[in-house]
């Protein structure tokens, strides 16, 4: 005798727990996880407020930000996969233990649909997984054309502009829709660099930190500096030095180190003869 399925009204019949269609519902949400995450650790970087003055505004204070609801939506992304991710092993045994990454985790569930679907709770998995990738992809709003540059902080009869200003990665300047205030678009990219400097991560995460605030740095660049290089057949030790190693084992980069190397690189050659 057939079941009915268990997600919301569903009701259709099935020989597991929920039906075949809401069961690769539920696989494409947990393949699409590792992405959101990552989104979601981007919108987190280039909204991480910092105190700090910007440079030609005396008196104006950049206002330290932090964007609450991305940081909640990560947390409750993570505990949901966490949650299921530690159901699903108990209900499967033989199965090896959950990878220890939420990204990995959400990889392995999605590899067992016939698993997923016949798991007691799948109804309410499906909900879950719904809820909060709906949640992130709201969260997640910012076209990739643009690049975040900060909250305005231009002064107003009473405290300072909060709008959120965007800019192409090639704008030389950026405009607040809300007051009206024009500010120069790489200070205001550098600012925001500066605030990540001391920051210490992989390479990958320090591509992806970096793009959010429009330096386009790719992670095998990243990469390469953290590689011994040779030069006239000698070897030398690399330009850019690890401060230490991820959970993963990857070796981790301080941010402004990256980018000194990144800018120096970018220099214009001199022309010596004489």
């Amino acid at each position: 005798m057939d079941n009915q399925c268990t997600v919301g009204a569903c009701g259709r019949p099935t020989q597991d727990v929920i039906c075949a269609g809401h069961t690769a519902e539920l696989v494409a949400a947990l393949k699409s996880v590792p992405d959101l995450h990552a989104d979601l650790e981007i919108t987190l970087a280039r909204r991480h407020k910092v105190s700090g003055s910007t440079e030609g505004r005396r008196g104006v204070t950049t206002p330290v930000m932090f964007h609450e609801a991305a940081s909640e939506t990560l947390r409750a992304l993570e505990r949901v996969v966490w949650h299921w991710a530690h159901t699903f092993h108990s209900a499967n045994k033989h199965l090896s233990s959950p990878p220890k990454t939420v990204q990995a985790a959400c990889e392995w569930m999605a590899r067992f649909p016939a698993l997923i679907a016949s798991l007691d709770g799948a109804g309410d998995m499906w909900e879950d997984l719904a809820r909060e990738t709906r949640n992130a992809r709201r969260v997640i709003d910012l076209p990739a054309s643009l690049s975040y540059r900060g909250e305005c902080g231009a002064p107003l009869d009473i405290g300072v502009c909060l709008q959120a200003l965007y800019a192409p990665s090639d704008a030389v300047t950026v405009w607040c829709r809300t007051c009206g205030a024009e500010w120069d678009a790489a200070e205001r990219r550098d600012l925001l660099a500066g605030q990540v400097a001391d920051a210490c991560m992989n390479a990958t995460r320090a591509s992806q930190v970096l793009a959010a605030v429009g330096i386009a740095i790719a992670s095998a660049t990243i990469r390469t500096y953290g590689r011994p290089r040779m030069v006239g057949g000698v070897q030398l030790p690399p330009k850019l030095v690890a401060v230490g190693r991820d959970q993963r084992g990857h070796p981790t980069y301080r941010v402004g180190d990256v980018l000194d190397i990144f800018l120096a690189n970018q220099a214009p050659s001199i022309n010596c003869a004489a």
